[in-house]
């Protein structure tokens, strides 16, 4: 993922650990909220490919006994003829890129979630780091 497309929750500002701590769990789970909803997304387009597919098979089927039926081929329609004319269906083809399409946007979520995830611990080693520097200066940490 470029740096540029990255959202600012994941970027860690190292002067600034507290806040981006605090800030950090209210991010995740806006951004696990979307992959939720991103998941679901993916399964509706799985049942709509399914749907599809269908639909194909029967109007190729249809339509191939149709032709066998009038005369214009002596060859029966075979199931793999009429799979392979259903795969080539506009309707089958559109719901495929749609999944396609929200498969990528699901697994850019959770690219995000994972590096919220490891954002956070490395705030917490960052965060301990610097309370054990201070210590061996004698500085009392306020948490």
């Amino acid at each position: 993922m470029e740096r540029e497309k990255l959202p600012p929750e994941v970027l860690v500002d190292p002067g600034r650990i507290q806040e981006n701590y605090i800030t950090l769990s209210g991010h995740i789970a806006y951004w696990c909220t979307l992959h939720a909803d991103a998941s679901f997304e993916v399964h509706q387009a799985k049942d709509a490919l399914k749907a599809a597919e269908a639909a194909a098979y029967l109007e190729a089927s249809e339509s191939r006994w149709r032709i066998f039926d009038a005369g214009m081929t002596k060859q029966r329609p075979t199931e793999k003829v009429v799979e392979s004319i259903a795969r080539q269906s506009e309707s089958v083809i559109n719901a495929q890129a749609k999944l396609a399409a929200y498969q990528r946007e699901r697994d850019r979520i959770s690219a995000i979630v994972q590096a919220l995830e490891a954002k956070a611990s490395m705030l917490i080693t960052l965060g301990a780091d610097r309370r054990t520097e201070l210590k061996h200066l004698n500085v009392e940490v306020k948490e």
